[in-house]
């Protein structure tokens, strides 16, 4: 699949897929940064825009080993450009038991 990409000159003429996947697990969202490396973790709070956070590409995606569902797309414009957001579920294996086992000893 070849990966098609928008110049943002905003953030110092930073490449960005117009195609990303994204992936929601648990509350968690997997990123990546402006090359395509990841998984990175959110920033909460963060002010300086001096690292780019972005969703991942389907290459990117796989390449960390994750396989995934698609579940719908949708299109953001970004002035005269569009951004397709393909949303997906992992394909991750849950515990055959939620929960912990615990053993209470009465005496």
């Amino acid at each position: 699949m070849r990966t098609r990409f928008l110049v943002l000159g905003e953030v110092g003429r930073t490449m960005h897929p117009l195609t990303v996947i994204y992936l929601e697990h648990d509350g968690k969202v997997l990123l990546v940064d402006g090359a395509g490396a990841g998984p990175l973790k959110p920033e909460p709070g963060r002010l300086e825009n001096d690292r780019l956070l972005r969703f991942p590409t389907h290459d990117e995606t796989t390449s960390m080993g994750i396989a995934y569902t698609e579940k719908g797309r949708i299109r953001v414009a970004f002035g005269s450009t569009e951004v397709e957001v393909v949303k997906g579920y992992p394909d991750l294996d849950w515990p055959k038991k939620l929960g912990v086992e615990r053993r209470v000893h009465c005496r």
